[in-house]
């Protein structure tokens, strides 16, 4: 009996090893394989609405590339008119930050004049002059110890947010090394802890400029001749 079943589990193991080595598993989604990668770093100017009014905001991205059409980073971006006071929050300004993951997908990177579609996922905050500064009682902090006159001390922060902004752009490959890049984005925000600023305050449409600055193709495969 014992033999029997030896037996049986060897056919068993033959039968198997056969099926798999004539059959190829099918999957749902297939990867491409890596011929090139690439990196660059893209300083950023956007254009965008901050409390539904206009202003500007300085960033910059830091990507990796692969196959010239696919990329993935992080990028940070702030609000740099440090005097904006939309309507709304006036007399008091009003200044933001956001960042996160960013990735963008690229249509026929090798023409001079193509498309890409960035999109971030991430966070951010707001916040006004005197939201999340106040002047101490007495010239002392919240420890007792004696500050200036008029020291302002911060108090614990609020309206931080999430933020989903998709985006398309024109590029331009100016050098090898180099290419321009000008688009639309809109952010969408999603927050829970908003003190004193309602959600649509970060939330707006905005155009970019900015240049990618890099080396966008480095083979990792040799070419078969």
């Amino acid at each position: 009996m014992k033999k029997v079943i030896l037996v049986a589990l060897v056919f068993l193991g033959i039968s198997t090893t056969k099926g798999y080595s004539q059959d190829t598993a099918k999957t749902i989604f297939h990867l491409s394989k890596i011929n090139s990668i690439g990196f660059y770093v893209a300083p950023e100017y956007q254009y965008g609405q901050l409390k539904n009014q206009f202003t500007g905001f300085g960033g910059i991205s830091g990507m990796i590339l692969l196959n010239k059409t696919f990329a993935i980073g992080g990028g940070m971006y702030g609000s740099m008119d440090r005097g904006f006071s939309p309507t709304g929050v006036s007399p008091l300004v009003l200044h933001s930050r956001f960042g996160g993951l960013k990735m963008e997908y690229t249509l026929n990177p090798n023409s001079a004049i193509h498309i890409s579609f960035p999109l971030m996922i991430g966070g951010g905050s707001a916040n006004t002059d005197s939201a999340n500064y106040v002047v101490r009682p007495n010239n002392r902090d919240s420890a007792g110890r004696r500050v200036l006159p008029g020291t302002f001390q911060p108090r614990k922060p609020g309206n931080d947010f999430f933020l989903i902004q998709p985006g398309v752009q024109v590029e331009a490959n100016l050098f090898r090394s180099v290419k321009l890049f000008a688009g639309a984005n809109y952010r969408f925000v999603v927050a829970d802890k908003l003190t004193n600023l309602p959600m649509n305050t970060m939330q707006g449409f905005s155009a970019s400029l900015g240049l990618k600055i890099g080396l966008f193709n480095i083979p990792v495969r040799k070419s078969i001749q």
